[in-house]
């Protein structure tokens, strides 16, 4: 075969290749840009995660930090303690623990 016949059925072969391709990223295309036809789920809330269980020793260990700030957070502290009807922080019950801490957020540990 000479070179010039060879050359030719190459640049067929390659003709072949490149409209393939062409054809192929068309369908791609149109697979990609039709709307999608799937109906949307159903968007759910998230849940609120359930607060935290914190021990007594935790809860202490919170309020012993802001305490050594200022007199004014032993002093707020106190003012949370009789809120919840307790005088010491060993009076309160566990579950009053999550809700004293949310409270107590607001005074400063720093």
């Amino acid at each position: 075969m000479s070179k010039m016949s060879e050359l030719d059925l190459t640049l067929n072969e390659l003709k072949e290749c490149g409209e393939k391709l062409i054809a192929v990223s068309d369908s791609l295309r149109q697979l990609f840009s039709e709307p999608a036809q799937k109906p949307e789920p159903e968007k759910l809330e998230p849940k609120a995660d359930p607060p935290k269980q914190i021990s007594f020793e935790e809860l202490r260990g919170i309020m012993a930090k802001k305490t050594r700030v200022s007199k004014a957070n032993t002093d707020a502290i106190r003012e949370l303690l009789t809120k919840y009807g307790v005088h010491k922080l060993s009076e309160l019950k566990p579950e009053q623990y999550a809700g004293f801490l949310k409270e107590a957020e607001v005074i400063p540990d720093a």
